[in-house]
């Protein structure tokens, strides 16, 4: 069971960072949702992705840095749905993803942060 603890997020605007420390996020049905208020008075919303997100999560993955693709993903692979498909729909079992997500004028809103853990296989 992936059981998370604590995750940094980087805003991609201005490069600041922030932790925040997240007890038993496992299971969360993806129509739940936590929210955060950042320092700035903003609310940040943590939720699973879904397959609905695909096109958002791409977009997010394609505004980072070479730098950061590069921990990421531990190489620079082509940013594509391929890529995003394996975050999408966690089922806290083997792995587990929480998107984070700012509202946007017109009452949409955009994704500036995604945490993800696997299971370790037993040593």
């Amino acid at each position: 069971m992936v059981r998370w603890q604590r995750f940094a997020i980087e805003d991609v605007t201005d490069g600041r960072r922030f932790s925040h420390r997240l007890k038993d996020f496992n299971n969360l049905p993806s129509t739940e949702f936590r929210d955060v208020i950042l320092r700035t008075g903003g609310t940040l919303r943590l939720r699973p992705p879904t397959r609905s997100d695909a096109d958002a999560v791409l977009g997010f993955f394609s505004q980072l840095s070479e730098r950061s693709v590069y921990r990421r993903f531990h190489g620079f692979p082509s940013i594509r749905l391929e890529t995003v498909e394996p975050f999408l729909d966690p089922d806290w079992e083997e792995s587990g993803s929480l998107i984070g997500a700012l509202s946007v004028d017109g009452g949409g809103e955009r994704i500036v942060a995604l945490a993800s853990d696997r299971e370790r296989a037993a040593a």
